[in-house]
């Protein structure tokens, strides 16, 4: 009897051994093997059905992978996973083919080779992760470094340059600063939902992509891009104007795309009931959100990573736009001489600019603004002057203020003032003949406030 149970008690041993050395190290080996890999897959719930709010045909379904997070920033163990309802009934939409799209050959070549892989990335307030209870940990962003983390024994140093509110003007204004200063081999862009928001037109969205694509590829040829697209509540399952223009910018260049808004949408049976449990407000995910959109991305992922020869890549002979940008200043404040305006710190008016204002809590933004310049009372004028196809600039207006701009003394354009905290991007001029050129800037209202961090040209 002592001699069985010993020899049980070896069994169960050896057993729990095999098991523990299964899970560790998956790190250089064939990540893309899906056999046991739960990563955030959505997953049957024994067959139970249920209805919800009149979708009939529905199956309960679970997401979230409960603690099978991996790498140094896996998550929340204790994520609970929300059940979910897929309409049986329901016809999924098309994603964007990454068929035709390069590789992430480069990147994976890195990551095999235990070389430090430099990953940025670059958007909005979804990219940094607002609307989750921790973003080092649960936005997409966080959790798609820990997937990357996996994969090498090498190091993945992550730069988040999301900033809240802002689209692609301020991002090619702000390119050289926040992107092309880390060095990224791998770069993720996302500003499609608040280029609609700030309502920049679709060239200008194109040729805003263009810029950062064609000098990051100057600095790096090798360095691999993935540009990203999100929904909202209201463009939930479906497209829109700066979606089609970034759509098309990464076909022209051959970019891989990964839409983690229609891969929402299918995931998610197209239910608007569904959207709002795994959504903060309108925009921005959850905890739950982010893990389906980190599911979404790294399933992408484990298609585009693919080892083979590092190349360079290759572009197109001629620019999709073909007004575009070959180069984008930032002109600051600090630089521009203007007698009728006051060159100041940002918190020299606590009146106005509130604890929550973007230039107190971005350091990013500090950094690369750190002046304004504001006009001194109703009326007063500053002038630039500027060799250039395109002129806008950066800064907050108060409501009730209102910018008049004249180009060279006969084309006017009106910003009036909207926002009271939030910096902006204020395209004003675009599409005008690349020569030297005048802009005066003139102010009106009642109780002024305007605020210019820079020119953008």
């Amino acid at each position: 009897m002592k001699k069985v149970m010993c020899i049980i008690v070896a069994l169960i041993f050896a057993v729990s051994v095999c098991a523990c050395g299964e899970s560790k190290n998956k790190g250089n080996n064939a990540a893309f093997d899906d056999t046991g890999d739960e990563f955030f897959d959505i997953s049957d719930d024994n067959g139970d059905t249920k209805s919800d709010s009149g979708e009939s045909g529905t199956d309960v379904k679970k997401f979230g992978g409960g603690s099978n997070n991996t790498g140094d920033n896996g998550g929340d163990d204790n994520f609970t996973p929300v059940e979910l309802y897929e309409n049986k009934n329901f016809t999924p939409k098309s994603v964007p083919s990454r068929k035709n799209a390069y590789k992430l050959t480069n990147t994976m070549n890195k990551l095999k080779a235990g070389e430090t892989l430099n990953v940025t990335y670059f958007g909005g307030s979804v990219t940094s992760g607002t609307g989750s209870t921790n973003a080092s940990k649960n936005s997409w962003r966080a959790l798609t470094t820990a997937f990357l983390k996996t994969l090498t024994n090498g190091k993945v140093e992550e730069t988040n340059a999301g900033l809240g509110g802002t689209g692609s003007y301020l991002g090619a204004a702000r390119f050289e600063t926040s992107v092309l200063s880390k060095k990224p081999d791998l770069l993720f862009i996302e500003f499609a939902i608040n280029d609609k928001y700030s309502g920049i037109s679709a060239e200008l969205c194109k040729m805003n992509l263009e810029y950062m694509i064609n000098r990051l590829y100057k600095q790096n040829p090798n360095a691999d891009i993935v540009l990203v697209l999100i929904t909202n509540e209201e463009c939930f399952g479906s497209t829109y104007a700066a979606y089609n223009a970034h759509k098309e910018v990464a076909d022209y260049y051959n970019i891989p795309i990964v839409d983690l808004g229609i891969e929402l949408y299918n995931k998610l049976s197209g239910s608007r009931t569904e959207l709002k449990k795994v959504f903060s407000d309108s925009v921005h995910p959850n905890d739950q959100g982010y893990k389906l959109y980190a599911d979404s991305m790294i399933s992408a992922l484990k298609e585009l990573l693919v080892a083979g020869t590092t190349k360079a890549h290759a572009t197109p002979a001629a620019k999709l736009c073909a007004n575009g940008f070959s180069s984008v200043k930032n002109v600051l404040a600090s630089s521009v001489s203007a007698t009728d305006w006051s060159l100041k710190w940002w918190g020299d008016n606590k009146t106005y600019e509130k604890e929550t204002s973007q230039f107190r809590t971005s350091n990013d933004l500090k950094n690369i603004y750190p002046k304004y310049n504001a006009p001194n009372s109703v009326g007063s004028s500053m002038s630039y002057a500027f060799t250039g196809n395109s002129f806008g600039f950066i800064g907050t207006v108060k409501e009730g203020t209102t910018l008049t701009f004249t180009l060279d003394g006969g084309t006017t354009k009106t910003i009036k003032g909207v926002s009271t905290q939030t910096m902006i991007e204020y395209p004003v001029f675009e599409n005008i003949s690349k020569t030297n050129h005048t802009v005066t800037v003139t102010a009106s209202g009642d109780g002024i406030y305007a605020a210019i961090a820079a020119f953008v040209v």
